[in-house]
């Protein structure tokens, strides 16, 4: 109930902000006294890479960890993995129907770029991975595509030793 309850507040919040976005645009311009287009660095920082767009992944993050805490120490019925492999190629279909439709639908597009539209799906996906087995989680638990990950997280902690060198001094115009 409560990744739904943040599925549908988040899902709520990205459809508001996509259908206000030239009146978001104009008043982050006006009330920070900023040129921010056509980049529109306000929206991007909003619900990209500021805290504020990243909460609902966490929150979905957090409560698909919960979740899966609760029901570590039961095993899965022969029903329940059945009908979780299904829910897991839903989840699969789905957020490969918007990273594709993201090239032809705006709402997609801006869900995509600005907020982890796909970020439920994904949230579903690691749990049935995890907690039920499958050729998806047979597959993406090979030792070299774990290895891939642990890289991609290791390369997220040099950022600061090997941006910084290379980073130019912003200067006001």
């Amino acid at each position: 109930a409560a990744f739904a309850v943040v599925w549908a507040l988040y899902y709520t919040i990205v459809i508001g902000a996509w259908e206000n976005y030239d009146a978001l645009r104009v008043w982050g311009n006006i009330a920070f006294n900023v040129d921010a287009d056509p980049q529109n660095a306000l929206l991007g920082w909003v619900f990209n890479t500021g805290p504020i767009g990243r909460l609902f992944e966490f929150m979905l993050g957090a409560v698909t960890a919960q979740l899966f805490l609760i029901q570590r120490s039961t095993a899965p019925t022969d029903n329940e993995a059945y009908w979780m492999r299904w829910l897991l190629r839903a989840a699969m279909f789905a957020a490969i129907s918007i990273y594709i439709g993201a090239r032809h639908y705006s709402l997609l597009a801006f869900g995509s770029f600005y907020a982890g539209i796909m970020a439920p799906f994904l949230a579903i996906i690691m749990y049935c991975c995890v907690r039920y087995e499958s050729v998806t989680s047979r597959f993406l638990g090979r030792g070299w595509i774990v290895a891939l990950g642990d890289a991609s997280y290791s390369i997220y902690l040099l950022h600061w030793f090997t941006v910084r060198p290379f980073g130019y001094a912003m200067t006001s115009v």
